[in-house]
């Protein structure tokens, strides 16, 4: 098993066990809920990278590589809004959030119905047997859109930053911390695409 795939298991893994824990927690907290999603998302997301790099055949990698960049579409997304409740801004929900929402449906749409245009083909890794998605003219709006979104997340957490005390600090920069770091390493990903 080549390291990459490996990585997507563990992060697929751990996300999975953080969205049943959260839950487990208290099922009906919005808070949870949001993260639950965000981690659910980010779990598959793991689990199809890692399933794309272990593929033994072409048709399988490609339909998974398609899989975990479709899934990718709406992690941005979901992030901003686990950020907007975590900083209790979300009543009501502001206009911006609305646009990543329309916009993200409207991409992972069109990204669903053109699959060629989006990720076309897969490729083999030049230092392992592994296979990574190569991309098409429309993962191009993909890094612009992450970046938007997760620029929001980060941002309404830093801003907000003031109003946090006790563990509530505490849990603020573990959160902003570990997503700056994260989304860096998670980044990194989409640029591989271009790479082919």
């Amino acid at each position: 098993m080549i390291i990459f795939s490996l990585c997507g298991f563990l992060v697929g893994g751990a996300s999975f066990l953080s969205a049943a824990t959260v839950l487990f927690h208290d099922r009906r907290s919005v808070l949870n809920i949001s993260w639950a999603t965000f981690s659910l998302l980010v779990g598959l997301w793991g689990i199809g990278f890692g399933l794309t790099g272990i593929s033994v055949n072409y048709e399988g990698a490609l339909q998974w590589a398609r899989f975990h960049n479709l899934v990718a579409i709406a992690i941005p997304i979901t992030f901003y809004w686990f950020t907007l409740i975590f900083c209790d801004n979300f009543r009501p929900l502001p206009t911006r959030f609305w646009g990543g929402v329309i916009g993200t449906i409207c991409y992972a749409f069109v990204c669903l119905v053109s699959p060629n245009q989006f990720v076309p083909s897969v490729s083999i890794m030049t230092f392992s047997n592994g296979y990574y998605a190569v991309s098409g003219a429309l993962y191009g709006i993909f890094p612009a859109l992450y970046g938007l979104l997760i620029g929001f997340g980060l941002t309404e957490l830093y801003t907000n930053r003031s109003k946090f005390e006790g563990f509530k600090r505490v849990q603020f920069l573990l959160l902003f911390w570990g997503f700056v770091f994260g989304f860096s390493g998670g980044g990194d990903q989409l640029f591989g695409c271009f790479w082919n």
